[in-house]
């Protein structure tokens, strides 16, 4: 069924699926003493303990307290083998959470409900609202730093930023009681923060799924951490469904529309969009037969170069560089939408601003608590095996890429594209080199 909302009165009196009877679904009872699986066309009556729904692949139960987790856990692993079990623990956190629902089969569709879930939380960051996560020991509340609605003084930062500011190299929350949204905002992008009177604790998955649903949604990758408020209504998804989805989203990737396109370089292309399973798009120009071993150039998207024509990179000369070699030669050119190494234009904007106050491009992405690059190329690689490529000469300096073609299974050798330098990217060029292995 769809992902519901559901809001119950107490922790562990409740039923926190409702989903209506069908073939697929049966009904499970987890008691101190039993657990049964009940009629496929009958719910059971409410009890002592938390009642849900199990699949043929997936349970999930609510139950109020830790020793009661780990015994239905037990239970549903020796009872029913092979079925996947989330078995919550309320506790005093909060009697909230979405329905989780079955484990998807090995092909992802826009359909799967686990993958639905996780998209749509996405877009709630995006939308500055906040979401719910939870595993099989808490729930939580996770919202952006400027969610109108957000309250709390714990603060969950990813990696980098943890690093950047020396007090780690995972993802950690901060416990900073008292402060308001300008001190959490501080925290998360300045580059010397006041860190008086903050507590640092292990964030954990917990941590690390909050920052990477920031980080899919384009936003600083910091969220407010809280309990989840009684009687809310927030959409929720596993802390594993999140840690997944990335590269679950790049194979879904498929062809929709295809035109000639006349290029301003004189030759004649043939531009293909995809789409993927969250409707995101991408792009392919391509000149010729494509057969193995053509010319490849996987191209972020720059709006600074590519279409602005900054001086301050070297994107938009690499690009057309790059169509006047595809077009003399044949080839193809894939249009990724990874602006800024894959933060997005307003984290670009924001370390542009970082690196006019001293930082250079690695350290100014770190700052704001990304990695130095944090583009995936699998989705390339699956687009390129979709046109019948599984080797290439790639159009690049920058020895990630092979890599990460690699791990997407296409076979790639590096073919140097290499633009004229300016008085204003000298010091970007020289880090690209220095710093992230660019064969300049």
């Amino acid at each position: 069924g769809p992902q519901r909302r559901v809001a119950s009165p107490t922790p562990a009196r409740s039923i926190l699926m409702s989903l209506a009877p069908s073939s697929a679904i049966s009904w499970v009872a987890v008691g101190p003493a039993k657990m049964r699986v009940m009629s496929k066309t009958k719910r059971p009556a409410n009890g002592p303990w938390a009642v849900s729904a199990v699949t043929e692949r997936h349970l999930v139960a609510a139950v109020s307290n830790a020793p009661k987790a780990k015994a239905a856990r037990s239970k549903v692993k020796a009872r029913l083998p092979g079925v996947r079990a989330d078995v919550i623990c309320l506790g005093t956190i909060g009697p909230l959470m979405t329905a989780p629902q079955p484990v998807p089969h090995p092909e992802v569709t826009a359909t799967d409900p686990t993958f639905i879930a996780v998209h749509r939380l996405v877009n709630e960051v995006g939308a500055a609202r906040p979401v719910v996560l939870y595993d099989d020991d808490s729930l939580v509340m996770a919202s952006p730093l400027d969610s109108p609605v957000a309250k709390g003084h714990r603060l969950a930062l990813a990696a980098p930023r943890a690093k950047f500011l020396n007090l780690g190299d995972t993802a950690l929350t901060l416990d900073v009681p008292g402060a308001d949204r300008s001190r959490l905002l501080s925290l998360a992008m300045d580059m010397t923060p006041d860190l008086s009177g903050v507590r640092v604790e292990p964030g954990g998955p917990m941590a690390h799924a909050a920052t990477e649903l920031a980080k899919l949604a384009e936003r600083l990758p910091a969220m407010i951490i809280a309990r989840v408020p009684e009687g809310a209504s927030i959409l929720a998804a596993s802390v594993s469904d999140v840690a997944r989805y990335r590269a679950r989203l790049a194979g879904t990737f498929r062809a929709v529309a295809s035109a000639e396109v006349p290029l301003s370089t004189g030759a004649r292309s043939t531009v293909t969009a995809f789409r993927n399973a969250a409707g995101g798009t991408l792009s392919v120009v391509a000149v010729g037969e494509l057969t193995d071993g053509a010319l490849v150039r996987i191209h972020s998207s720059c709006i600074a170069g590519d279409v602005f024509g900054s001086l301050k990179c070297d994107c938009g000369a690499q690009l057309a560089l790059a169509l006047e070699t595809i077009s003399a030669n044949g080839g193809a050119l894939v249009y990724t939408a990874q602006e800024g190494r894959g933060i997005g234009l307003m984290n670009k904007l924001r370390a542009y601003r970082l690196q006019d106050a001293g930082l250079d491009t690695v350290d100014a992405n770190v700052a704001l608590g990304y990695h130095d690059d944090e583009r995936d190329y699998a989705a390339a690689g699956s687009v390129l095996r979709q046109l019948g490529l599984t080797r290439g000469r790639l159009l690049t300096n920058n020895p990630a890429k092979i890599e990460g073609l690699e791990r997407a299974g296409i076979s790639a050798v590096a073919s140097p594209i290499i633009s004229q330098p300016t008085e204003h990217n000298t010091r970007y060029l020289d880090t690209k080199r220095r710093r992230s292995r660019h064969q300049l």
